[in-house]
């Protein structure tokens, strides 16, 4: 994406970058999508460690070897995700950098925006410490941090984590976050008002998605009508009968794309076509927040189903009260009941003005108001 801009400010972004997911990687394209668009040079941080490296030989030595073992597959797999988000990751001008290196850059005409993702989540910086300083920004000063739209994905902190916490978010010069449970958290810790920003996702109006996608490219696009299927966790055998019924009760085909477990009846699909898969579903089975997002934006009735691995669902719930939807799959409810209830109408107005607040509060942060 060439916007024909000489950009003289750049714009670190800190989220995550170590793997490839597919909303992960779409909210930081479409942030660094707009960044370019007012006119910033954005940079996603892709800050790796020893530890990251040896794991990483070890397994590339491991595949070597005949595929064995449900490990060997996932890497193999993971591998083969890697190659299809090669043509993405190359518009998000990734710089690999280490945690040391970090603190040497020159700031003097950058600034920093950590976001959106669940970035501040306390489980994954429980888990991997050396995040608190890259996801809080302390790497660069206070005036030029700038957090957008990041998700803590828990209605509570931990009470060992609540000092960096509070310390840390009051240490923003502009604050906002992506679920109504973020802000009230913040709020008790900080005693701060923090504006509620839209993900980076709905930045993008649905004709600027449409001209990412590639239209060359080989993917497989049924003329049929389909039920698309994206679920991060794995979900019960009678949710899979039930939608398999439903598919066939309406004549529909079913399309599932890989989510966080590899099986051989899911597909592994290039970013674009991920887009473009949803964009043209005659309905959509997710348990995820952008394929909840790319179905409300794209119009396709959708329902969300409970993850299975983890319990994250404030920010869905954010996302559905704030869009008028109630379609959160329960046993007692029928499909049908769900899609026939949705009003997308609605929805859109909704996404309008939330996309003009969103890009104004990143000029202003970023552009000082420019």
């Amino acid at each position: 994406m060439n916007l024909g801009r000489n950009y003289k400010l750049k714009v670190y972004i800190a989220t995550f970058t170590q793997y490839e997911n597919y909303g992960s990687r779409l909210q930081n394209f479409a942030l660094c999508y707009i960044l370019k668009k007012i006119g910033a040079k954005p940079i996603s941080l892709l800050v790796t460690s020893k530890k990251e490296y040896i794991k990483n030989y070890i397994k590339s030595l491991l595949l070597k070897f005949p595929l064995i073992t449900a490990n060997q597959l996932k890497w193999y797999n993971e591998k083969k995700k890697q190659k299809v988000f090669n043509n993405l990751k190359k518009e998000l001008n990734l710089l690999k950098i280490s945690y040391h290196e970090l603190c040497l850059l020159n700031f003097n005409d950058a600034k920093a925006i950590v976001g959106s993702d669940q970035v501040w989540s306390p489980a994954h910086l429980k888990n991997n410490p050396c995040d608190i300083n890259l996801f809080f920004l302390r790497f660069i000063s206070k005036d030029k941090r700038i957090a957008y739209a990041p998700s803590l994905g828990i209605d509570n902190i931990p009470e060992d984590m609540t000092t960096i916490y509070k310390n840390y978010i009051a240490d923003f010069k502009n604050l906002s976050v992506r679920e109504f449970s973020g802000q009230e958290l913040i709020k008790n810790l900080t005693n701060l008002d923090v504006a509620i920003m839209p993900d980076p996702v709905f930045l993008l109006t649905r004709e600027e998605w449409a001209n990412i996608t590639n239209t060359d490219n080989a993917c497989i696009m049924m003329k049929e009508k389909y039920i698309l299927v994206y679920f991060l966790s794995e979900q019960s055998p009678e949710t899979w009968s039930d939608i398999l019924k439903y598919a066939e009760k309406n004549s529909l085909k079913l399309i599932v794309i890989t989510g966080n477990k590899y099986n051989k009846d899911s597909l592994i699909v290039p970013p674009d076509m991920f887009v473009k898969l949803f964009n043209n579903a005659d309905k959509v089975f997710t348990d995820s927040f952008h394929g909840a997002a790319f179905s409300i934006m794209f119009k396709v009735p959708f329902i969300v189903f409970y993850r299975s691995d983890v319990k994250q669902f404030s920010r869905i719930e954010t996302l559905l009260n704030k869009y008028s939807f109630n379609a959160v799959y329960k046993n007692s409810y029928d499909f049908d009941t769900i899609f026939d209830n949705e009003e997308f109408d609605i929805s859109e107005l909704i996404i309008r003005k939330e996309r003009a607040e969103g890009i104004k509060y990143l000029k202003k942060a970023v552009l000082n108001g420019e």
